[in-house]
């Protein structure tokens, strides 16, 4: 599957673009790859968290990343957040691909994706999150590269930790 049709839109995967009568949009990888995910699970409801596991593979990131995707997404597509035809935002939770996508075509783009993130099309149970997946079959640099900046965060979080209670015991003791 190199191209796919989402109403007047023909998505061409080799060029990251958006092609209809009017206009070519190129777009980015990572909202590529949203756009994607969505179709695949359109309908759904997909919550932010999965979004984040998922396209991003659990890198430390923040929420806003996927606000930016969804965006760009949007803007390519003339979409808008208000009157959606295409991507729907739902508060508090995350956002769901409601136009109406063919099963065949659904099967089209879950197959893609599992050769994108698996290198190879494997037997895998789309039904299942993907996010489990991708962990599973990041190269262990990365695993160890995503280890080493929680355990960085963590470390920063005690030490500002002890040297604020520090803080706060002089300035208390100093009062009294």
């Amino acid at each position: 599957m190199h191209k796919l049709n989402i109403a007047e839109w023909n998505l061409d995967l080799n060029q990251n673009c958006l092609h209809s009568k009017s206009a070519n949009v190129h777009i980015e990888q990572k909202p590529l790859l949203l756009l994607l995910f969505l179709v695949a699970n359109s309908g759904e409801v997909i919550h932010k968290e999965r979004i984040l596991n998922t396209i991003w593979c659990g890198r430390v990131v923040s929420e806003e990343v996927i606000s930016v995707a969804i965006s760009q997404l949007r803007k390519a597509l003339k979409d808008k957040a208000r009157s959606p035809r295409f991507i729907k935002t739902i508060p508090g939770a995350g956002y769901q691909f409601i136009f109406d996508v063919k099963q065949e075509t659904k099967l089209q783009v879950q197959g893609y994706l599992r050769k994108l993130f698996h290198g190879q099309l494997n037997e895998i149970d789309f039904s299942e999150p993907l996010e489990e997946k991708l962990f599973l079959t990041q190269q262990p640099s990365t695993l160890m590269r995503n280890n080493k900046n929680i355990l960085t965060t963590f470390l920063a979080l005690q030490i500002f930790t002890i040297v604020l209670t520090v803080i706060i015991t002089i300035e208390f003791t100093n009062k009294l």
